[in-house]
């Protein structure tokens, strides 16, 4: 096809296309809490995963390699004070630069804390079991009452008129008990505050890295939106001296609307996104803009250590050796259950057929002959095995997961690394080399433009799997905790043993 004159074609020649700065960041996993959850989840904190993490945040100008914590190594709480202190009373501000302005990770975070209402049922459990702990260890409430016998005997009021008090002395140390096994469910309950916290914030970090992969994908759209109109200028401005024909003409008004159609689609996924991420922070956001770098650290994690690390920090692993040791203290309590309560009652009144006042007092126990609970120690018994099982069973689910996250993890960071040192350069190379040749007179317009639409395919292709590789790094970083709107599920197990009004 001939070729337009340079002279008529220099205004219109697209740029280079490059796939941007490479800035370090690391993952944010063992961020500060806000005040109100402190209080509620603190001693879990200060012993479950989210203390330290794989890739702890460094400032953005420096490089920090994510480390390994081996089962050793000193346990740090989440966050100083008052780190945790500033998120309260900056939550105006957050809002603020929420609304109006581009969000930082650490803004979205802030938010997260703030206003996910997933997080606040976790608090409301941990209440919900220490109520239980605290009612369990109650003793029992004494009883009072009048007594009247004998009415109207040789024209009295009564042989005997008075009153009693009647106590119940619960013996075996099964109060005790019965407070401890709740003690160890709310343990139960932080761990699962602690991991509820790891699944908003890891959700909002997955999210956080999506929407700027979307960002980044329909910028790349709009480039080629750019360069379809200018083609088609140019193909019209051709037709019209005659180096085009009419069916170059019909060709460059497809690849338009082709491209229209996909810069569409890339914005219809942005808003997507977009909602996605609102969604877990738990506040309706407008449309806006995210600020920070898709681009991170590539050092390689080994699947041997992260797995020391997530079966030393689990909160899923914390809660079911909780749940197990309630389960092991409740076999302890039903054990103590047959040794008889002490009943004692106490009387006094007047005796008006004598004329004076009298007294007298009671005891007495349940004897434990046909009933002596057997049936149910047996069934704590039972539950007790159940939940033994249930931690290995947790530990293996762990490590499965942590496969399949580690697998996705491993091939996306091959691709970002291939894509970064060997494909974008050299597709961007042999693009200037094309662009260089039509400068010479030596090529065809649409070769050119065939080995840019070749190089902006590789730049989304390259954003996806930093998308993939940042989410994979997330899951694993982050205790394999990810969904943000997964409510916290409770601690009672099936079939366990609670009374009212007195829980056991």
């Amino acid at each position: 096809m001939p070729r337009q004159g340079s002279s008529k074609r220099s205004s219109r020649i697209p740029g280079m296309l490059t796939h941007g700065a490479r800035v370090t960041t690391a993952a944010l996993i063992g961020d500060d809490l806000s005040a109100g959850l402190r209080a509620a989840i603190l001693p879990a904190a200060l012993v479950l995963g989210g203390c330290t993490s794989l890739g702890q945040s460094d400032s953005a100008n420096r490089t920090h390699r994510p480390t390994i914590l081996s089962s050793n190594q000193e346990i740090r709480p989440l966050s100083p004070p008052d780190e945790a202190n500033a998120l309260t009373t900056s939550s105006d501000e957050d809002l603020n630069q929420a609304l109006f302005g581009p969000l930082s990770l650490k803004t979205i975070e802030h938010l997260a804390r703030q206003h996910n209402p997933t997080l606040m049922q976790a608090v409301a459990l941990i209440e919900g079991e220490k109520g239980k702990a605290l009612q369990a260890g109650l003793w029992p409430n004494p009883l009072l009452g009048y007594l009247a016998d004998q009415l109207g005997q040789k024209g009295t009021a009564g042989e005997f008129q008075g009153g009693f008090i009647q106590q119940k002395f619960v013996t075996g140390g099964k109060l005790r008990l019965s407070q401890e096994k709740y003690q160890a469910r709310v343990s139960a309950s932080e761990a699962q505050a602690a991991a509820q916290i790891h699944l908003v914030l890891n959700g909002v970090r997955i999210h956080y890295y999506r929407t700027l992969g979307m960002q980044r994908r329909a910028a790349i759209q709009r480039e080629l939106l750019k360069t379809a109109e200018d083609n088609l200028v140019t193909a019209q401005e051709m037709f019209n001296i005659g180096q085009a024909n009419r069916a170059d003409l019909h060709h460059a008004r497809v690849v338009l609307e082709d491209q229209e159609l996909s810069t569409q689609m890339a914005d219809n996924k942005l808003r997507l996104q977009w909602e996605q991420l609102a969604t877990v922070i738990g506040l309706p956001l407008p449309s806006g803009q995210l600020i920070g770098e898709l681009e991170g650290d590539l050092h390689r994690l080994t699947f041997d250590d992260a797995l020391q690390h997530i079966l030393t920090h689990s909160p899923q692993l914390a809660e079911a050796k909780a749940l197990l040791k309630s389960d092991q203290i409740k076999v302890q309590r039903e054990l103590v259950e047959p040794i008889p309560n002490l009943f004692v009652r106490a009387d006094v009144g007047r005796n008006y057929t004598e004329s004076q006042t009298v007294g007298g007092i009671r005891a007495w126990i349940e004897v434990p002959i046909f009933d002596w609970n057997q049936g149910t120690v047996l069934q704590a018994k039972a539950d007790m095995r159940r939940q033994e099982h249930q931690v290995q069973l947790v530990e293996l689910q762990l490590r499965r997961s942590l496969a399949e996250q580690f697998q996705t993890y491993l091939t996306a960071l091959q691709h970002v690394r291939a894509y970064q040192t060997t494909v974008l350069p050299q597709a961007e190379a042999g693009y200037a080399a094309q662009l260089k040749s039509y400068h010479e007179d030596r090529l065809h317009w649409q070769d050119v433009l065939e080995a840019q639409r070749e190089l902006s395919n590789r730049r989304l292709i390259y954003v996806d799997h930093l998308m993939a590789w940042r989410a994979a790094q997330v899951a694993i970083e982050g205790l394999l905790l990810v969904d943000g709107l997964t409510a916290p599920g409770g601690v009672t197990p099936r079939g366990h043993i609670d009374a009212t009004p007195k829980p056991r």
